[in-house]
Formats: C-alpha cells, structure tokens, sequence
C-alpha cells in the first residue's frame, strides 16, 4: 500500500531556488526517501528519471541553505509546518511502505515571493592568511570515533595530492586518486566525495594565475568523475553532477569565501561542522587542500620581489 501526500502547501509563501532552473518540480508523485532536521530529499520514481541529475530534488531549510536543484524554504515556521505534513502519518506506516509525495500544489499556487541564487562560484583570489588559518583551524577540529572505518581523515588527506595532480596535467594520477575517493569513506555522501567537491570548488574558483583562468584544472577533473559516479550512493551523484557542471551548495561557497578573507575563517568552521556528520569538513578539507596547492604554484610562477632584489645586487 502506498500513501500519497497530495496537500497543496499553500503555508510555503516564501522560497529560494538556484537561478536559470525551474523551481517546481513538475506533475507526479515523488518518493520520499530522506528527512532530516535541515532537509527533505525527494526522487522522482525510475521511470520518471531521465539522468542522475535530475532525480532528486532537496526541500531545505534556512540553516542548510540553497543547494543544486533544490528548493530552500528560508522562514523556519513554514520549513517545520512543510516538515510536520510531508512526515505526520510517518510513525504510523509500516517501514516499507512507500511514501510518495506531489508538489503539484505548487505548480497552481506558487509561493508569492522567489529569491534566484547564483550558485556558480566568482572567482576568487585566495588569501595565504585565510588559507593557512583555515588549515590551522581544521586540524583542531576533534574527530572521536575510534572505527578506523568511520575515519573520514583517510580520504581528506588524499584531497592535496588530487589538486597538485589536477594542476600539473598528471591526467592518470588524477584517475587513480578519484578511483580511490569516489565512493569511499562514511556518509550518506561519502567523505571521499565531499573532499572532490572541496577540490573541484576551489579550482573552479581560484582566480590570477594564467594556467588556472580557463578553468583547466577543474576541467581535469571532470572527465574521469563522470565516470566513476555509478561507484555512490544517488545523493552523492547528485552533488558531484552539479559540482562537475559548476554550481555548489550556498554553504561550499561560504568555504571559498573565507579562503580569500581570514575574518570569514572561523565562523565558516563553525558552520562546516554542522552540516552533516562529517561532510562540512570534509567539503573544507578538500577546498583547503586545493587551495595550498594553488597558492603553492603562485609562488613557484611569481617569485617574490624580495628573492629578485636579492639576486640583483648579488
């Protein structure tokens, strides 16, 4: 037996959207197969799919904010009341039972103000200062579970090596280092894949080094990803699909963000270790990784002055 919500949330008056996408999921039930304190997930049924992208959609609150193909519902009140009726029968279904849910509601009576949000990164001129804090910062965060399993450590600390290699044209030691992260580590989206979004917005994002302006690096990545995304979970699909097309979720921009401004540091850590169980970090790690190893190429492409005026009068 199946339950279908067909409640046209009318209570949801106010909501932001990436921009250039349609906000309303078209006519047809969905699946609801994700609920969280900060966000529903919704997938449209297999016949109805069309490609990776676009089979799930991501109802999300403030705290999580805009994420690719998703709709955020900003106003607390309306996220709990959205919540409360998409879940109210919930502990009353058998486990199994199928929950499907139609939007169609909104299609009719949309909500009467819409924000569009950019999610394609600016450029970015990264900040040595921002860079260095950021790495300090995250290896104080703790990390408790003593499952050597469960330890996402082992898949950031390959976040480095995958940017250097992006950066230098090493084309199979970038395939070699995605094989080994994609799909690996805990969480729903596994660390390793959190790490290769960190990576890929940071490349998308650095800005002033003439090898990095026509977006090679990120590029690199691409190609090889695409690949291997049958190797995870359909929610860590989605994430790197949009991240491979350049759009990041508001909080992935937040990170870059502080990489080019120290005073953005430690509020963006703060909110980091909120997002998930590991998956904002994880996201930092590899964003702060990519951007070591992008700073690392400015200094061996543009010497400092001093290292000229000490040649000079030698």
């Amino acid at each position: 037996m199946t339950t279908v919500f067909k409640g046209h949330l009318g209570t949801v008056r106010h909501v932001r959207v990436p921009l250039g996408l349609d906000p309303w999921p078209e006519e047809g039930p969905f699946d609801l197969v994700h609920v969280g304190q900060s966000a529903l997930i919704l997938a449209r049924p297999v016949e109805r799919r069309r490609d990776h992208r676009s089979a799930l959609v991501a109802l999300t609150s403030q705290e999580r904010g805009v994420v690719p193909g998703g709709i955020c519902v900003p106003d607390p009140a309306e996220f709990a009341e959205l919540v409360r009726r998409l879940t109210e029968d919930a502990p009353t279904r058998p486990a199994l039972t199928p929950r499907l849910v139609r939007l169609d509601g909104w299609l009719a009576d949309p909500p009467r103000l819409v924000e569009r949000i950019d999610l394609r990164l600016p450029r970015t001129t990264l900040d040595p200062r921002a860079v260095a804090r950021m790495g300090s910062g995250l290896a104080d965060v703790p990390w408790r579970p003593a499952d050597p399993v469960m330890d996402p450590r082992v898949q950031r600390e390959l976040a480095g090596p995958l940017a250097r290699a992006a950066l230098a044209s090493d084309d199979p030691l970038v395939e070699d280092l995605l094989v080994r992260l994609i799909g690996a580590g805990p969480g729903t989206t596994p660390a390793g894949d959190d790490v290769v979004v960190g990576v890929l917005a940071t490349l998308s994002a650095a800005a002033g080094l003439p090898r990095l302006d026509s977006d090679g690096p990120a590029r690199r990545l691409a190609a090889p990803l695409a690949a291997l995304l049958d190797r995870t979970t359909a929610m860590s699909r989605h994430d790197l699909l949009a991240a491979i097309d350049g759009q990041f979720a508001e909080h992935v921009h937040g990170l870059v963000r502080a990489l080019a401004d120290p005073s953005l540091v430690a509020g963006a850590i703060a909110r980091a270790r909120t997002w998930g169980a590991s998956s904002g970090i994880d996201h930092a790690s590899g964003a702060t990784a990519a951007a070591r190893a992008v700073l690392a190429v400015a200094t061996d492409l543009f010497p400092s002055r001093t290292i000229h005026a000490t040649r000079r009068s030698a």
